[in-house]
C-alpha cells in the first residue's frame, strides 16, 4: 500500500524591514507611555498636597489625585496596546495593522490637540516632562503608521494571510487510482471452427 508522504516544511516568510523599524517605533511609544504612567504615579503626593493648601479642604486634593491617577492607568494601557500591536504585526496579522493605523491615528490627533492646547499647570516639572514625552511620540507615531503603508509591508501581510500548503504530498511515480466507468473487457475465449475451415 502506498501511502502519502509528508510534505516538506512550508518556507519561513521574511520580515520586510519597514515592518520590522514600524514594530520597533511601536514599542518605544509603548516605552513612553510606561514613562509617562510612573511619572503620572509618583506626582499624585505633589497634587494633593497642592491641591488641598490651594482650597484649604483635602477634598479637592483627593479629586485631583484621583484624576492624575486615571491619567496613569489610561497611559499604562496605552503602553499595553502599542506593545501587543507590536507584536501582532511583527507576526504578520493583517487585522492588527488595521487597529494600529486606527489607534496611531487617534493617538497623533489627541497629542497634537493635546500640545497645542495645554498650557502650564500648578506643577511645572510634571507638564514639562508630559509635553516632552508629547513631542517625542508624535513622530514615533507618524513614522510608524508610514512605514506600516509601504508596499513591502503590503506585501508581506498579503503572503501572510495565505493558506498554508498541505502537510502532504504523494511520493514521485504515484498515480491516483480511477473510480470512473471501467471499460467492457473484450471476450478471450474463441469458439472452435470446424473441420477444414481456416479461421478468418
Amino acid at each position: 500500500m502506498i501511502t502519502a508522504a509528508p510534505a516538506p516544511p512550508a518556507p519561513r516568510i521574511q520580515r520586510p524591514t519597514p515592518v520590522t523599524l514600524a514594530c520597533y517605533l511601536l514599542a518605544g511609544v509603548a516605552a513612553l507611555r510606561v514613562v509617562s504612567a510612573i511619572a503620572a504615579f509618583y506626582a499624585i503626593p505633589e497634587y494633593t498636597w497642592i491641591y488641598s493648601e490651594r482650597y484649604g479642604d483635602t477634598d479637592h486634593g483627593r479629586i485631583a489625585a484621583l484624576g492624575i491617577g486615571l491619567l496613569g492607568v489610561c497611559s499604562a494601557l496605552v503602553a499595553a496596546t502599542y506593545l501587543t500591536l507590536a507584536l501582532l504585526d511583527a507576526s504578520g496579522k493583517n487585522w492588527a495593522r488595521i487597529l494600529t493605523w486606527i489607534t496611531a491615528t487617534l493617538t497623533i490627533a489627541v497629542t497634537a490637540l493635546l500640545l497645542a492646547t495645554t498650557t502650564a499647570t500648578s506643577l511645572p516639572w510634571y507638564h514639562h516632562f508630559t509635553t516632552l514625552i508629547a513631542y517625542i511620540t508624535l513622530p514615533l507615531t507618524i513614522a510608524a503608521l508610514f512605514l506600516l503603508t509601504r508596499p513591502a509591508a503590503d506585501q508581506y501581510f498579503r503572503t501572510s494571510r495565505r493558506p498554508p500548503p498541505p502537510s502532504y504530498r504523494y511520493p514521485p511515480g504515484y498515480i491516483p487510482p480511477y473510480y470512473g466507468p471501467q471499460p467492457t473487457p473484450r471476450p478471450t475465449w474463441i469458439p472452435p471452427q470446424p473441420p477444414g475451415s481456416h479461421p478468418r
